[in-house]
């Protein structure tokens, strides 16, 4: 496959993403267009083989073993069925694929986004019933996402002792709108067997129950996201994200920004670490559109590809004063945050020159 860094051109169009250590740009390729239809409907059989392999998981059945397990399942419900191993064979295949891409995507969320808090919480049963915990978070989760700016994602899980539900999530709280007061805690824990400290938020527990509020820096978000993952995993759950949440970004990617390129299926490229600057104040309406290598999209509100750093944190800054100050100009009634996140490129592509006599240093982490 030819080097998409020996083509002579100043950008190259791309999607770029985070993999959770650097930002990775795949080139957009010309494939032949594939002709998908519509997904089939699920029969009863394959909705059983998936249960039954998410059953495997949970009951930490060896790979060696799964297909025998889930052949023994089925035919205990169906009878003698001819070529059955085959065919569970192909269809743990589907679900293998569907799972590695809905934890790729989550992935790409998480990395993609900034978060501050890893948030556990456990429904008081003199409050709620499981059915009106689960409506009432996510309800009051989709107000604070509108109207506060709060960014989440995350899972319900079952619990290991008593199999009471709660939920674990990655969430961003801008500075100013948190809800109710954070104080410390302490509690005994039945799964560690131990007095632990915790960080409850007023507002939480008075509303739902037992919450912990634990601050997380860039560091820890792997770990943290692993915790929330593995409920995908072995019980199937389906993971709950806030609106406008980004897994990748369009743009043209100037050459200069690329730090190595290697081959994963496809060509990938590494970026320098600081050719993406996420900012967290400003519109922007996803697009797949490339038109003009200084722009995301197309067609308005546009978002310029900056010539530097220094620039881009400087329209950031702006923008966040500009929106504070019209903010608090508005009537009460009007006051609504509806600030997405987005992704900017740095243009370096004039600069080119600059960069080849080594007169700036570039950081690539990992």
């Amino acid at each position: 496959m030819e080097s998409v860094l020996n083509v002579n051109q100043n950008f190259i169009q791309c999607k770029v993403y985070n993999d959770g250590n650097h930002y990775i740009a795949v080139p957009k390729l010309k494939y032949a267009s594939k002709n998908k239809g519509r997904n089939s409907i699920k029969t009863e059989m394959q909705e059983k083989i998936e249960a039954y392999y998410y059953e495997s998981l949970k009951k930490n059945i060896s790979k060696s073993e799964r297909n025998s397990y889930i052949v023994d399942k089925v035919t205990e419900e169906y009878g003698e069925i001819e070529d059955i191993f085959d065919y569970v064979d192909i269809e743990k295949g589907k679900i293998v694929n569907k799972l590695y891409n809905r934890l790729k995507r989550a992935k790409r969320k998480a990395y993609m986004n900034e978060w501050n808090y890893f948030v556990t919480l456990t429904y008081n049963d003199k409050i709620h019933t499981q059915s009106s915990f689960e409506k009432a978070i996510k309800t009051s989760l989709q107000h604070f996402s509108s109207r506060r700016g709060w960014r989440y994602m995350g899972g319900f899980e079952n619990g290991e002792i008593g199999e009471r539900r709660h939920l674990h999530l990655l969430m961003y709280i801008p500075e100013g709108q948190m809800l109710g007061t954070l104080y410390t805690r302490h509690d005994y824990s039945t799964k560690q067997r131990k007095m632990v400290e915790t960080v409850s938020n007023s507002f939480f527990e008075k509303r739902f129950g037992r919450c912990d509020f634990q601050a997380i820096t860039k560091a820890e978000l792997e770990s943290s996201l692993d915790y929330i993952l593995k409920y995908i995993t072995k019980q199937n759950e389906k993971l709950m994200y806030s609106k406008g949440l980004l897994s990748e970004i369009y743009t043209y990617v100037p050459e200069c920004e690329v730090a190595c390129e290697y081959t994963d299926y496809v060509n990938k490229l590494v970026l320098f670490d600081d050719s993406i600057v996420i900012g967290s104040r400003i519109w922007i309406e996803k697009s797949k559109y490339y038109e003009n290598p200084y722009f995301f999209t197309k067609q308005k509100p546009w978002i310029p590809v900056f010539k530097s750093l220094l620039s881009a944190q400087g329209y950031i800054a702006y923008f966040n004063a500009k929106k504070e100050k019209d903010k608090e100009n508005e009537p009460q009634h009007q006051k609504e945050n509806k600030f997405k996140q987005v992704g900017y490129i740095i243009n370096r592509g004039s600069q080119m020159q600059f960069f080849d006599n080594n007169e700036c240093e570039r950081s690539l982490t990992g």
